[in-house]
């Protein structure tokens, strides 16, 4: 049982954010999800937005015939300025793949920067607890760690359930970019309408919240680093020191990082709308 004691004392701190450089790089499978979307976006939806850039500039020209009776110069004008936002349609729906891809990159510029940073205080999230006071949990004897195992072991619960939803939610955000991006000429067509240009906006802001939802978590994940290695540096441990009293009077710190660890990944989806204005 002391071993075990140790153990769960070891893995709270640090566990959840260990790995964050595996969580921030793009991983194997973004290359396959990549070439999954481009193929959908050539092959399924440029033809549909080709048909709806055709309507749209068909029923501008008819919106504006009205406009156009008496007066050439101003027809002209008028035709003039259509075909023209009709060939700017044109353009941004056959680059769409490479403008949310510049989002992309610039989301991962980012993030790069961010995780070469030296914030400092990191250095307490790889001390070992229950390794360096696995001599005082084993002198508690069994009913005392006991009691300390039921006491750790929702804090540990905690942290690897903080630890999986950062994963997944990195997976997620790999496969919300990707599926968004399979459908982008589609709305990229409603730029060229004074109407409905704010649905383009609308799918841009949304395409940018799930790359900086990337962001979000990486800043969440370093700021949670530097926190939970000060209060871990901030425990005061002797070689006399009773181990059982020692959970007991530091219960709070054990619990109370992993449950903000969980509050903030759940919060970097509506942090990163925040940025961008959604």
């Amino acid at each position: 049982m002391d071993n075990v004691v140790a153990w769960l004392l070891d893995s709270i701190f640090g566990t959840a954010t260990t790995d964050v450089d595996s969580l921030v790089n793009a991983p194997g499978y973004v290359d396959v999800l990549r070439n999954a979307a481009i193929s959908i976006n050539d092959v399924a939806v440029k033809p549909l937005a080709a048909v709806a850039v055709a309507i749209m500039v068909t029923l501008a020209l008819a919106r504006n015939a009205a406009r156009m009776e008496g007066d050439r110069v101003l027809g002209v004008k008028i035709i003039a300025s259509t075909m023209f936002g009709a060939a700017l349609t044109v353009v941004v729906v056959q680059n769409a793949a490479g403008i949310l891809d510049g989002i992309v990159q610039a989301g991962d510029g980012i993030i790069k920067a961010v995780n070469g940073l030296n914030l400092g205080g990191t250095e307490g999230t790889q001390r070992k607890l229950g390794t360096e006071m696995h001599d005082q949990i084993l002198k508690a004897g069994f009913a005392k760690q006991l009691a300390m195992f039921v006491v750790l072991l929702f804090p540990w619960m905690i942290v690897t359930a903080a630890g999986v939803m950062a994963k997944v939610l990195i997976v997620v955000r790999w496969f919300e970019i990707y599926i968004k991006a399979a459908f982008a000429p589609l709305p990229m067509t409603f730029f060229g309408n004074e109407e409905t240009r704010h649905m383009a906006i609308g799918y841009l802001k949304s395409f940018a919240t799930s790359v900086l939802s990337g962001v979000t978590i990486l800043v969440a994940l370093r700021l949670f680093q530097v926190v939970e290695g000060l209060l871990v540096d901030s425990m005061p441990l002797t070689q006399d020191a009773d181990a059982f009293n020692f959970i007991g009077m530091n219960m709070v710190t054990f619990l109370l990082p992993p449950l903000v660890l969980l509050w903030l990944l759940k919060s970097t989806t509506s942090l990163a709308r925040a940025v961008v204005g959604g």
